[in-house]
């Protein structure tokens, strides 16, 4: 029996939600799903778990004795009592394990952006890794990274290259599949420029704006820059890079939006505008391309392993370059041509079988 952390289904559709679930899809539809086996903490209610209809002949474990984050406050300061869900093996998809009974432990690092960048980490967040995740990595058996940007991160800060195996994030079907249709009701006819993440300071997104409100007398109200995704923390440069911006009226913050209208963006954008200073994987590269969107990417971290050949690159916090890369997205029909055709053959690793089934196969095999 493969025990399953599945605590990142109880909240927001965060990126390690989306994870998570790209991996059950695989996992829980298929002849195996009874030997798996997922818990999560619900303090004194039922399980509000994020399933799918799919979904079936798996087990449900809730911890009901006492909340979440009690456990968790436990975990920060290395007094957490160990758990058993009667597993042979525990994956853990969200930094930090839990101890447990018996049993081997597995864990997914998707980076280290708080030991790199502390300054882009919220403080809550970056106090719980920095006493919590130490000793996780430690407790692990195995630690899968999501690249080998972030295995040589984990190798450099923690020394536990031995214990790393690298298995990237796999994007969702959805995003592999036909076109679907642009909801009318979002009112994009003109050209756009797209920018996908969480309003948080790493990625970067005031960054694109004023790249993109330097090219506003040029571009007149031929386009607009789309930016699609939720509120994170320390928005404040980004409503003020939005509110002081020239090209206000043709900017359009979106919010979050389901993972079909987010394909039907990417295929319609002109370009992908991925700005951040850090990544540890950029799952958004990958859902561009698959979609047969050209993606303008910083060459940070993991974006260069990630698109290769198959993006356009420029420095990391330079509105200039940003801006250049925009134009030539805007103007240069052959070069977008050609990162399509290149990102359409660089996807293909990325398709969701074959990651989950070797993620399967490490966790199968111990």
């Amino acid at each position: 029996m493969l025990g399953i952390d599945a605590q990142p289904l109880m909240g927001p559709k965060t990126g390690v939600y989306r994870y998570l679930k790209t991996l059950l899809d695989e996992w829980l539809t298929g002849s195996e799903a009874a030997s798996f086996r997922l818990f999560a903490f619900q303090f004194l209610r039922d399980c509000a778990l994020a399933t799918d209809d799919r979904w079936s002949g798996y087990d449900m474990r809730c911890i009901r004795r006492f909340p979440g984050r009690f456990y968790f406050k436990l975990l920060q300061v290395g007094l957490a009592f160990p758990l058993d869900f009667g597993c042979d093996s525990y994956f853990f998809p969200n930094f930090v394990g839990y101890p447990v009974r018996r049993g081997r432990t597995f864990v997914t690092v998707h980076d280290l952006a708080y030991m790199r960048f502390p300054q882009f980490t919220e403080w809550k967040n970056l106090l719980y890794l920095r006493m919590a995740l130490p000793a996780a990595l430690r407790r692990a058996d195995r630690i899968v990274a999501v690249s080998q940007t972030t295995a040589d991160d984990i190798e450099e800060f923690f020394g536990m290259g031995e214990k790393v195996t690298m298995i990237p994030t796999a994007a969702t079907p959805v995003f592999f599949e036909s076109p679907p249709a642009l909801p009318v009701e979002l009112g994009l006819e003109r050209p756009f420029l797209l920018c996908v993440g969480t309003i948080e300071p790493r990625k970067n997104l005031d960054g694109a704006i004023r790249a993109f409100t330097s090219l506003a007398k040029d571009l007149g109200d031929s386009t607009e820059l789309v930016i699609a995704g939720g509120r994170g923390w320390r928005a404040a440069s980004f409503h003020q890079a939005l509110e002081q911006s020239s090209a206000r009226a043709r900017i359009r913050v979106l919010g979050p939006v389901s993972d079909t209208t987010l394909a039907a963006l990417y295929h319609r954008a002109v370009a992908l505008v991925a700005a951040s200073h850090y990544e540890g994987f950029g799952i958004p590269l990958v859902e561009a391309m698959a979609c047969g969107c050209p993606v303008l990417a910083t060459n940070v971290s993991s974006f260069p392993e990630v698109a290769g050949d198959a993006a356009l690159l420029v420095p990391p916090g330079d509105d200039q370059a940003l801006a250049a890369g925009m134009v030539r997205m805007l103007g240069e029909p052959a070069l977008r041509s050609e990162l399509i055709r290149k990102g359409k053959q660089r996807v293909e690793r990325y398709r969701p079988g074959p990651i989950a089934r070797q993620l399967l196969d490490l966790l199968r095999a111990g």
